[in-house]
């Protein structure tokens, strides 16, 4: 080797070293300070780990603690706790949890290098004893400093207090989704069994669920947790937790998921989502939300749950049903039931006829373009490729708008879509957080692309209820930290959708829908109520059917059907909802009188003009059968006048003589009557045709010779509203 060489490796060597004792230097470095970081003071306040239990702290609207919460009698002591279950969290979360410090050197090592690799502090290594440190005293925040205070906390917990009572603290604060806190509630509620007599496959099962709670849990998702939860039966196995027959015994197992419910627990599937609002607002995760002793004040109001529990039983024979109210004031959901695990966040349906005054009626009046009294053609027609039928296939030829609403007919409601622009449409709804997806004519109909979740759709009515202005429905009115300290304070502010008058205008036409239209169910009941009802289904049947209901401080939706489209519902249209509706309403009594906004106007409307599709409005001296009433916006007022029963006559009257026959003629006006009378000479006069309904040009002949001149007069006539006849201008004819 050259000279040149030699020298190369010797300077390559010596970097070399260098580099690695600079290195191994840091590495000492960081090692030292961490452990003086590890051996200094911190104050931990013990109290706060000992009070974290599986009681959630949620008050209802009348400021007592929630009837679940102070019902749970869910903390289990360590000695409650089989070793099964133990075994099973400590395999999946921390299976060197009996020999460490607090710390688990090796897998923080191989988090290290995973943090290393991605540049970033996602990968935690964290033990059960961490978990409890950052749950309990920390954030959630992914930074170094929090995680060496969370490793300094664990290491002070493991000084101050038994393996055992980890675990047994661990076990009772974790989270295992749909409002369940504490392994031993969790067992009562998805398996109806205390902890003891739970198998292997069900002690792996609620291992595998606190990973991710509110997805991977056995309501939410029993396929993936039975997934999971083998594997945490392998997992045991290998680190010999249990034996080999357990093994073969686990995999011979299928989980049966029981879904019991405490007894007088209805608020439990509200106070769940109300959880799962506040973890949001405050961006932390729930579990987190409870172990810190945040304490959440909602709506709830046991009132309007007991009643839509009252109606539950008037559910389809084969569907599941749920139903959802709203105080219209503070735009606050303030009762959910349901007979399945409802997560309002993440439960889209397709919403059926029910979209119609939002996405087509509202936002036509809102611009003018229609009216209830307009006129609208139900008849089968192809919109460009896309031919909506109506429910049989039944249509109604010319129909108002007031009435293609109240009845729910799907070719007007396209046709109207049409009209004012799909994207004007899907605007308005995208105003109240209604996302629709890709826009089409069918969008009039309900259909969206990936459907639309009861709170917004609930939502869109109580924007109704309130002139056209939106503000998001909540469950949580304020939280508060375990200090008491107020944290979060909801303030309500909405935003511009609609004009009150398009508002009032549609309330009034769904009005008609309760008292005569496709919620007639609803009839009965004695004070102002509007409502719309909608399905969802194909040529087999319907998979959902809706009512949503509202007077002017409560709205409520009511929904039946199959949540995984395997079954149809065996009643027809929307009679089971509405009917639950009702029983509802009927219970929580009147909700006031709906105030008519100043732009509104009721106007008499000229009916044989209506009848020709034209909008014009009868003059003062009109009678009342001739006219019909409905409302307006006054910025859209009609522009036209008829005056026949101002001047009635006879217009373009004329006379001819042929051949010693005389001929009359006229245009008539269907709203007039017409008496013609022929005046002799020396002889008293006779009624040659008294006409009536009939509509332009009439023609009458006398035959009758005179040898004296003759004339004609003809005396339009219409009936006052008390029968007397008031006589028009009197057209004399002579020959």
């Amino acid at each position: 080797m050259s000279k040149n060489g030699k020298t190369k490796t010797s300077i390559v060597t010596r970097l070399f070293f260098a580099v690695a004792l600079t290195g191994l230097i840091a590495i000492l470095t960081v090692a030292a300070m961490g452990l003086w970081y590890l051996n200094s003071g911190e104050d931990v306040d013990f109290d706060k780990l000992k009070t974290a239990a599986a009681a959630p702290k949620i008050y209802a609207a009348n400021g007592e603690l929630a009837r679940y919460c102070s019902l749970q009698d869910g903390y289990a002591t360590s000695d409650e706790i089989p070793r099964l279950v133990k075994d099973a969290f400590i395999a999946v979360e921390d299976k060197r949890f009996y020999s460490h410090n607090g710390i688990d050197y090796i897998r923080l090592a191989g988090a290290a290098i995973g943090n290393i690799k991605s540049g970033s502090f996602a990968e935690g290594g964290s033990t059960i004893t961490q978990q409890l440190a950052k749950n309990i005293y920390l954030s959630s925040e992914k930074s170094l400093e929090r995680k060496l205070r969370e490793a300094k906390i664990a290491v002070s917990l493991e000084k101050n207090f038994s393996k055992e009572q980890l675990l047994e603290y661990y076990l009772n604060m974790l989270y295992f989704g749909n409002g369940e806190y504490g392994v031993k509630n969790a067992a009562r509620r998805y398996f109806g069994k205390a902890l003891d007599e739970l198998d292997v496959l069900e002690a792996a099962a609620l291992a595998a669920t606190v990973k991710a709670p509110s997805k991977v849990n056995p309501l939410s998702d029993p396929d993936a947790l039975e997934t999971r939860a083998r594997l945490v039966v392998n997992l045991m196995y290998e680190q010999g937790l249990i034996d080999d027959n357990s093994r073969v015994e686990a995999e011979n197992n299928q989980i049966i998921i029981k879904n019991v419910l405490n007894e007088n627990t209805l608020d439990q599937i509200y106070l769940a989502n109300a959880l799962a609002e506040a973890a949001d607002i405050l961006g932390v995760d729930e579990k987190e939300l409870v172990a810190k002793g945040y304490s959440v004040y909602t709506y709830l109001d046991y009132d309007s749950l007991q009643a839509l529990a009252g109606c539950s039983d008037l559910k389809d024979e084969n569907g599941l049903f749920a139903a959802m109210t709203a105080n219209v004031e503070q735009r606050a959901i303030d009762a959910i039931f349901a007979d399945f695990t409802l997560d309002i966040d993440s439960f889209a349906r397709q919403s059926g006829s029910t979209l119609k005054p939002l996405v087509a009626y509202a936002a036509a009046f809102d611009c003018g373009l229609l009216s209830p009294a307009s006129v609208l053609d139900d008849s089968p027609t192809d919109f460009g490729g896309y031919a909506p039928s109506n429910y049989g296939n039944a249509y109604n030829g010319s129909v108002s708008a007031r009435y293609a609403l109240s009845h729910s007919l799907n070719v007007p409601a396209v046709s109207v879509l049409q009209s004012i622009g799909v994207s004007e449409g899907a605007a308005a709804l995208a105003k109240m957080d209604i996302d629709c997806g890709e826009p089409t004519l069918a969008l009039a109909l309900g259909s969206t692309e990936s459907g639309i979740t009861f709170d917004k759709l609930l939502g869109g009515y109580v924007t109704l209820a309130c002139d056209g202005e939106y503000a998001p429905l909540s469950l949580v009115s304020a939280i508060s930290d375990a200090d008491g300290n107020v944290v979060y304070r909801r303030s309500v502010s909405a935003k511009h959708v609609y004009s009150p008058e398009s508002c009032y205008l549609v309330t009034d036409c769904l009005r008609d829908c309760a008292k005569n239209g496709t919620a007639k169910k609803l009839s009965p009941l004695s004070f102002p109520i509007a409502a719309k009802t909608g399905t969802v289904g194909d040529d087999s049947g319907n998979n959902d059917a809706y009512c949503l209901a509202y007077t002017p401080s409560r709205a409520a939706l009511f929904w039946t059907g199959s949540t995984d489209y395997s079954s149809y519902i065996s009643q027809p249209g929307g009679g089971v909802p509405t009917m639950a509706a009702r029983e509802f309403f009927d219970s929580v009594g009147p909700g006031g009188d709906f105030a008519i906004p100043q732009g509104i106007a009721q106007i008499r409307l000229d009916t044989h003009d209506l009848a020709l599709g034209k909008l014009t409005a009868a003059s003062q001296r009109a009678p009342e059968y001739a006219c019909t009433e409905d409302i307006f916006d006054k910025r859209f007022l009609p522009t036209e006048i008829n005056l026949s029963f101002d001047s009635p006559r006879a217009e373009h009257a004329a006379i001819e003589t042929s051949d010693g026959a005389t001929t009359i003629s006229f245009d008539a006006d269907p709203r007039l009557n017409y008496r013609v009378i022929k005046k002799g000479f020396l002889t008293s006069d006779s009624v040659l045709a008294d006409i009536c309904d009939r509509d332009g040009k009439v023609t009458l002949s006398d035959a009758a010779r005179s040898m004296f001149p003759t004339s004609y007069a003809i005396v339009p006539y219409y009936l006052d509203d008390r029968g007397s006849e008031i006589i028009g201008e009197v057209s004399v004819l002579r020959q």
